[in-house]
């Protein structure tokens, strides 16, 4: 699996302090069909550094589609999509789709 980083943000904590949310779009193949052809799969993942640690989520194989996985991952970006709250958000944008 390829991580392609896709944007930086920083987010300030309850403390006052400033975090790090680090977002990368997931890239692996995956098998198509049953004559061993293999296709791009895209997901997401969210890392979240600051002054208590690391915080890693990530939501694989959730499309296909460039297209698709570019509009979800400008919606996280600009909502500043923290990891505790990915899959949640994911769940709902395929829902609404």
């Amino acid at each position: 699996m390829k991580e392609l980083f896709a944007a930086e943000r920083t987010l300030t904590a309850g403390d006052g302090r400033p975090e790090m949310l680090l977002y990368s779009v997931l890239v692996d193949n995956v098998e198509q069909g049953a004559e061993e052809e293999f296709c791009e799969s895209y997901g997401v993942q969210v890392i979240r550094r600051g002054t208590a640690g690391k915080e890693i989520s990530a939501v694989p194989n959730i499309t296909t589609s460039t297209r698709v996985i570019d509009e979800l991952m400008e919606q996280l970006i600009s909502g500043l999509v923290t990891p505790s709250s990915l899959k949640n958000i994911v769940n709902d944008w395929l829902a609404a789709r």
